[in-house]
């Protein structure tokens, strides 16, 4: 994966870690509201079952002192079944109910913010990878880089080696030349001429070669530069 791919990922997986913060503050407030809801009903179940036993009471306390009232019977009984019969069960049912529902929809937004902060530590795992094989990427590229300045300094001292056995050549040549150099004299720096000379050529070649390979090599950077980058 080149670094720009390498990049524009770590862009993406920033950009999705940003949005699960901004989705788990949602529904941290969304859990609180759930909560504060919730204690409101049960709050309002527990004062209608205190408000329906005191109000029982007193209708049990009335009916004791009245017991031979008659006509009462009926009314106590009518507001006994009102305050402790099925329609107080149903009310409270629906207490409990909507209880209930605030209570699973906060576990599930619990479990939500579960999933995504794992979501969360798995992309920054993966940030974490992704740097490491930018890092791995430079890495190559400044060995290469040093590699190919490497090869210039060689190809640099090759042609400055060519270059000396050359003025060298000429020196030898210039003083074969003069006629005050005869007999063994003569013989021996003419082979050594003849030995410079072909120092001289296979330094030229190793110069060329050396200068092929670092325009190659320069060649070869850009070309990874431009895939990289």
């Amino acid at each position: 994966m080149s670094k720009e791919a390498l990049y524009a990922r770590i862009s993406a997986c920033k950009q999705e870690i940003e949005w699960n913060q901004k989705e788990i503050v949602k529904l941290e407030a969304k859990i609180e509201e759930y909560e504060y809801i919730r204690a409101k009903v049960m709050r309002g179940a527990d004062n209608l079952c205190d408000f329906c036993n005191y109000q029982s009471r007193k209708i049990s306390d009335t009916k004791n002192r009245h017991q031979k009232v008659k006509f009462l019977d009926a009314y106590i009984e009518d507001m006994t079944g009102y305050l402790q019969g099925r329609d107080y069960c149903d009310v409270m049912d629906r207490f409990v109910a909507a209880g209930n529902r605030l209570w699973n929809k906060r576990d599930l937004a619990i479990e939500r913010i579960d999933f995504l902060r794992r979501g969360i530590y798995r992309l920054e795992e993966e940030i974490g990878m992704l740097e490491a094989q930018i890092r791995e990427i430079e890495r190559q590229e400044e060995e290469a880089r040093r590699a190919a300045e490497e090869a210039e300094s060689l190809y640099q001292k090759a042609d400055l080696f060519e270059q000396n056995l050359g003025q060298l050549v000429t020196m030898l040549e210039v003083t074969l030349d003069d006629a005050l150099i005869h007999g063994m004299v003569a013989t021996n720096l003419a082979r050594f001429l003849e030995e410079v000379r072909s120092l001289q050529t296979e330094a030229e070649e190793i110069a060329l070669q050396l200068k092929e390979g670092v325009v190659e090599y320069v060649a070869e950077i850009d070309t990874a530069d431009n895939y990289l980058y």
